[in-house]
């Protein structure tokens, strides 16, 4: 909640000042951007992960 309200202190500073709020938005949508992707990166990991141990439980079964 702390975070939340100085966001938008800094949020109401920026909107007088006007230009500096573009690039604060600008600025959240490349972060949001950034952790969307990591999050796809380590979700995608993990099922190589699963997968892996899903063959090689099948290798084992095979023998």
């Amino acid at each position: 909640a702390i975070i939340i309200i100085f966001f938008s202190i800094i949020f109401s500073k920026w909107q007088s000042i006007g230009i500096y709020s573009v690039w604060g938005l600008f600025g959240w949508l490349f972060f949001a951007v950034l952790l969307y992707i990591s999050i796809n990166l380590v979700s995608m990991l993990i099922q190589k992960d699963r997968e892996n141990d899903l063959k090689e439980i099948q290798i084992r079964n095979n023998r």
